[in-house]
């Protein structure tokens, strides 16, 4: 039950998929639940061929009635990304 416990209110999320639009830009979507009366703020990145980040948004998710939530992101880069992804998310 300690593990339970542990992540009672916190924000879970998973990556969904991703889309590079171009040299400059790439799309995230992930899935993400959350507690219902908390802004959460994820970090979505993208990154290129070695791992490094060529580019990073914070997404402000403001409270809300759905616990459960899918949103696309687009990340600018500075770049070509490769892949694109949520690195973590926060309740504040």
């Amino acid at each position: 039950m300690v593990g339970v416990a542990a992540t009672v209110g916190k924000p879970m999320w998973g990556n969904l998929a991703f889309d590079v639009r171009d040299d400059r830009h790439v799309e995230v979507t992930y899935q993400l639940t959350r507690p219902t009366d908390a802004t959460v703020e994820c970090i979505v990145v993208a990154k290129e061929m070695n791992h490094g980040t060529v580019g990073t948004v914070t997404d402000t998710i403001p409270p809300g009635p759905e616990a459960s939530i899918v949103r696309t992101v687009e990340v600018r880069t500075t770049s070509r990304a490769v892949m694109g992804e949520v690195s973590r998310c926060r309740a504040l």
